[in-house]
């Protein structure tokens, strides 16, 4: 299961699209970038993510990736510049499509990754006030940077 994580490896870039929301007044778009490296002998997978608007940083964002097997589920831990404390997500792989979902004071968040070929990914994260009705918070394409 730390193997599987492997797949995230590389650099990333995308465009990421926002929907109108209580967070954004109208549809926005960004230009994501990620970093994801193997780290502690494979056992977890370390995520740099930075989003920008017209060249300026807005967000940034770090993940530690694992599995945790007493649970048998993925586990990512979330820590970024909004200042709020880490997030916990927790989740599963089904095929080519992982899905994490954490509870917080605001609701819930569900990340959905569906890895469409070794180079690309989609990446939608979802909110929820409680668990039943979703709202779509952040939907990207990815490509993987040459050389990686």
């Amino acid at each position: 299961e730390h193997l599987a994580l492997e797949v995230f490896s590389g650099s990333w870039k995308g465009v990421e699209t926002m929907p109108t929301s209580p967070w954004s007044p109208q549809t926005t778009t960004a230009d994501g970038m990620i970093t994801n490296r193997t780290a502690l002998a494979g056992l977890a997978l370390v995520q740099d993510y930075f989003q920008s608007q017209n060249d300026v940083l807005t967000y940034q964002g770090h993940g530690v990736f694992t599995w945790d097997g007493e649970a048998g589920e993925y586990v990512m831990y979330w820590f970024d510049s909004m200042g709020s404390p880490a997030n916990v997500f927790r989740g599963t792989r089904e095929g080519h499509i992982w899905t994490f979902m954490a509870k917080n004071a605001q609701g819930m968040t569900r990340s959905v990754w569906e890895f469409t070929s070794n180079r690309t990914y989609r990446h939608r994260m979802e909110v929820s006030p409680d668990g039943q009705s979703w709202s779509t918070f952040m939907d990207g394409d990815y490509k993987r940077s040459s050389g990686d």
